[in-house]
């Protein structure tokens, strides 16, 4: 379970435009039936406002975004998880033969 996953250029304009604090909010009282504390909102504003920054100004666009992922089988959740693939040429050219 997560409440937010998109791609960076999403996760930057929703942070510019400010929605993105509130996207959370939603999603978290719809999936654990509860509004999640100011604290944790006003945190989310903060710290993934940075976040969008330092992804734009690395110019990540082919990886993934995911806020707020809840562990299987916990009640722990990863605040972020920023994700990708390497492609197939890049690892063949590193396996020994």
């Amino acid at each position: 379970m997560k409440l937010y996953a998109g791609s960076p250029t999403e996760f930057i304009q929703l942070n510019i435009q400010n929605k993105l604090a509130d996207i959370l909010r939603e999603q978290f009282l719809l999936q654990f039936g509860y509004n999640p504390s100011q604290n944790e909102v006003m945190s989310w504003r903060n710290s993934l406002f940075r976040l969008s920054d330092i992804l734009e100004r690395q110019n990540l666009s082919e990886q993934g975004v995911m806020v707020e992922y809840k562990l299987p089988l916990s009640a722990k959740r990863i605040d972020v998880v920023i994700y990708g693939h390497e492609t197939e040429r890049y690892f063949r050219s590193r396996v020994r033969r």
